[in-house]
């Protein structure tokens, strides 16, 4: 309840911080992260926001999630937050080799924030599973 509850809210304050300013990484990351994540509800998610609230919000895929989250990356290329949800959107959308590359560079980036270094080796794991999905 609450995830759908608050897909609603996030996707109307990422567009009004994209109308503000459409180059800003932390708003097109956010904006692809709400794609990925309402792309991906699982059916019992689905169900429940069917009942609860009459539906999920239209319009969400992994292909805008890749379009938003690669337009971060391109504003912040060095920070890897982004560079690994990107590689998670990949393995969602069963492009794995995308996906490992993507994961490569993430664990391979130079560490700026306290979470880097899990993001990094969450990376590496993530890439160990593409690779037994390939």
């Amino acid at each position: 309840k609450s995830a759908v509850s608050s897909a609603t809210t996030i996707n109307r304050h990422a567009e009004a911080a994209l109308a503000a300013n459409p180059n800003h990484p932390g708003a097109n990351h956010v904006m692809g992260m709400w794609h990925y994540r309402v792309a991906n509800l699982s059916w019992a998610e689905r169900s429940a926001a069917n009942i609860i609230f009459g539906g999920i919000p239209k319009g969400a895929s992994n292909e805008n999630a890749v379009k938003y989250i690669s337009k971060a990356i391109s504003l912040r290329p060095d920070y890897i937050l982004y560079v690994h949800d990107l590689g998670l959107v990949y393995k969602a959308m069963e492009k794995y080799s995308d996906a490992i590359s993507t994961f490569k560079k993430a664990v391979n980036m130079k560490s700026l924030t306290k979470d880097d270094p899990y993001l990094k080796e969450h990376s590496q794991n993530m890439i160990e599973d593409c690779e037994a999905l390939e």
